[in-house]
């Protein structure tokens, strides 16, 4: 690539417009950097402790000009004082990234489904599923720490209006988390797991549970072969003697 080096040092216009591969100059040696491929960087070339070195100081998309220029000023202060701006430069401390959280896991997914075009009703019932049953319980917790028990806390809370909805929250929960392991938020997915799942509630009817019905027939049907199975205690305790 060549060095072209205009009269004036580079505006932000022209970063943002510039496509040819080269190197383009700025001022006290500082060049912008095209690639083949389109991308563009910061590099300044600067003399450190007798030795000359070129500096990359970030790509263009994402610092200006104006903070280049900066950076460069700051690089050349150090080396004329006899430093090393590679090892003596103060260096900013990365932004604590946010966590990942169900709510935030479940709009994404939405916003996801939504742009593709594809099962938008779907999408906002799945949607308004989670937020009204889940997000109040555990929507604050980051989907890596979200542990089986905590769902399985959660979905009882739920379970306990309908235990219908608490197994549809469950299924969309399951989808969520699918995504969350895709994108490399967490390794596995605790709402598939057994352990996750709520006990499920024993029917009953005006007959007693299912066991007591099995019994009462077991009772009644020996009625009319045998009068011993009045005797049976079992039997007693769920129909009277035979006249």
């Amino acid at each position: 690539m060549t060095d072209d080096t205009p009269t004036k040092p580079l505006t932000l216009a022209f970063v943002r417009r510039v496509t040819r591969p080269g190197r383009y100059y700025d001022r006290d040696g500082l060049f912008l950097t095209v690639s083949p491929g389109g991308g563009k960087s910061w590099t300044q070339r600067i003399t450190i402790l007798g030795r000359r070195r070129d500096i990359g100081l970030g790509s263009a998309r994402k610092v200006t000009p104006a903070q280049a220029r900066r950076a460069a000023a700051r690089n050349r202060e150090i080396a004329r004082a006899g430093g090393n701006p590679l090892r003596d430069a103060p260096r900013k401390t990365a932004p604590t990234e946010r966590p990942m959280t169900l709510a935030r896991m479940s709009l994404l997914l939405y916003r996801r489904r939504r742009a593709s075009g594809t099962g938008l009703r779907e999408a906002r019932a799945d949607y308004a599923l989670i937020r009204r049953h889940l997000t109040p319980l555990i929507g604050r917790r980051p989907v890596r720490e979200l542990s089986a028990e905590e769902i399985r806390t959660a979905l009882l809370e739920v379970a306990r209006g309908s235990a219908s909805t608490a197994e549809a929250v469950r299924l969309r929960l399951s989808h969520l988390l699918d995504e969350a392991v895709a994108d490399g938020h967490r390794s596995d997915n605790p709402a598939r797991t057994e352990a996750a799942r709520p006990p499920k509630r024993r029917r009953v009817t005006s007959e007693g549970t299912p066991g007591t019905r099995r019994l009462l027939s077991s009772c009644l049907g020996s009625l009319p072969i045998s009068r011993g199975a009045a005797d049976d205690p079992r039997c007693s305790s769920t129909s009277g003697s035979p006249s």
